[in-house]
């Protein structure tokens, strides 16, 4: 495989589209993120590519490597075609062929230098500062996690092994989309992540996080990952159209379905449609009786700005000055209480192999249905069908995956099935667990670190199950 490889993603004939999304790397960073995985690179391509096309991107063309027959002129032109360009930052990356072909790495160097709204650093591997110092700038989102030896953001993929870097990485993916998603700017009528109206059908809680100015987009994007984690529904899933009609329309659809109307504020409003972009959804928000919380930066005076429309916006009553976690928690503290809870309860569904009974699982639990009054376990065949599959999974609070009679190879493939769909529906991978039920002579859990597995071979009632139930019982 070459440093620029092969076509891997994308719409068939998509050969005569320029790309949505350049991804450069090295060699070594697409090492398999653990045993028996696809390249980490590859993953996170495959990662990309479904989430962008529920992120609202119809048919995205994703190019994570190119032929290695291909000129290097014609790869640095692609590149510089692309709408958006990832750079998976790591120490083979300056030693391979983009920075030994001198086209390759003035392409490359060029586009960080001119696009930088357009180029995404998702740092594999810590680099030395003074290294990647032409990248800098483009640390403005956190597609990493905070290394455990330094201030450094990094996926740390040696680390990977551990299930709460796993969790990080699926995270950032989704952070990585999201961001990429804006930065395309397509209008998502067309393919929204959810349909607004059946889930608010179904009393499913719906925020409308407001656009923003491109300053705040990163505060923007760390409220709507603090929101989709705590199991809230989260729209417009990418940008509104930018005319003026449409975007009215857009935005009155979302905001009429949704609970709460959130709104993050600077000295410009809109990206677009400036300060009259900013006012106009609160606008809608107010006649649609929605309940609005706005927010401004601590360090933006609203005594101090000439323009009397925008002081008149940052000292709205219902303005928020505040660190950003602090924020989140008001949100979260406001749909708590403005959400009725769900009278039927918070379906939990048990996925079991063939060998196992409804014997099994009853005996099992029966004991937590009655213990957990608002939890209901369900474990029917689960449907053949994509669309079916896609649709349990989005409905359920959490799934657990019984390993009881059967074999654990089977277990393992059905929970990277549904790891799949949670990362697609942007649920929180931390509502997916694994059981291990009797008999309790079996061979340990292969590789049982690096699964959430609780232990409940020998009947009892692990603690970490309870803990996770509790989790779920305060939705």
């Amino acid at each position: 495989m070459a440093d620029t490889g092969a076509f891997m993603n994308g719409a068939r004939g998509g050969e005569d589209r320029d790309p949505d999304v350049f991804v450069c790397f090295a060699d070594a960073s697409n090492e398999p993120l653990h045993h028996g995985a696809t390249g980490w690179v590859d993953e996170l391509t495959e990662h990309l590519t479904v989430c962008l096309k529920h992120q609202g991107i119809q048919e995205p063309l994703v190019r994570a490597h190119l032929p290695s027959h291909w000129p290097p002129a014609d790869r640095a032109a692609m590149l510089r075609r692309s709408a958006t360009v990832v750079i998976v930052l790591a120490p083979p990356l300056f030693t391979s062929r983009w920075y030994a072909d001198p086209d390759l790495r003035d392409s490359l160097q060029s586009v960080a230098r001119e696009r930088e709204d357009r180029v995404f650093i998702v740092e594999a591997l810590e680099v030395e500062r003074d290294l990647a110092m032409e990248f800098e700038s483009h640390r403005r989102f956190q597609f990493w996690r905070r290394s455990v030896n330094g201030p450094v953001w990094t996926l740390a993929r040696d680390r990977f092994a551990d299930e709460t870097d796993r969790r990080s990485y699926h995270g950032a993916v989704l952070d990585l989309t999201t961001a990429i998603a804006a930065q395309l700017g397509r209008p998502v009528a067309a393919a929204a992540r959810i349909a607004v109206n059946a889930n608010r059908a179904k009393g499913r809680t719906i925020v409308y996080l407001a656009e923003c100015t491109n300053d705040i987009d990163p505060r923007r994007l760390e409220i709507r990952r603090h929101l989709e984690l705590a199991g809230f529904d989260v729209v417009p899933p990418g940008r509104l159209p930018r005319d003026r009609p449409r975007f009215d329309t857009e935005a009155q659809r979302f905001i009429e379905t949704a609970q709460l109307f959130v709104q993050l504020l600077s000295r410009s409003g809109h990206p677009h449609h400036g300060i009259a972009g900013a006012r106009r959804q609160l606008e809608i928000a107010e006649e649609a009786g929605c309940k609005i919380l706005q927010w401004r930066p601590p360090d933006l005076d609203p005594t101090r700005i000439e323009d009397l429309e925008l002081r008149e916006l940052l000292l709205h009553e219902t303005v928020r000055e505040a660190s950003i976690p602090m924020f989140c928690q008001e949100i979260e503290q406001a749909l708590r209480i403005h959400t009725p809870r769900n009278t039927h309860g918070a379906m939990v569904f048990v996925d079991k192999s063939p060998e196992d009974t409804h014997e099994d699982l009853h005996q099992i639990f029966n004991r937590y249905q009655k213990r957990y009054k608002h939890i209901l376990f369900e474990w029917e065949v689960p449907p053949a069908t994509l669309s079916k599959f896609t649709e349990l999974v989005r409905d359920v609070a959490a799934v657990i995956l019984y390993w009881g009679r059967g074999g654990s190879g089977y277990t393992l493939e059905r929970y990277r099935r549904f790891l799949r769909e949670f990362i697609v529906l942007q649920k929180n991978p931390e509502r997916l667990l694994i059981y291990d039920g009797p008999p309790p002579d079996k061979l340990p859990f292969p590789g049982t670190e690096n699964w959430p597995l609780v232990e409940g071979r020998n009947g009892g009632e692990p603690e970490e199950f309870g803990a996770f139930l509790d989790r779920i019982a305060h939705v």
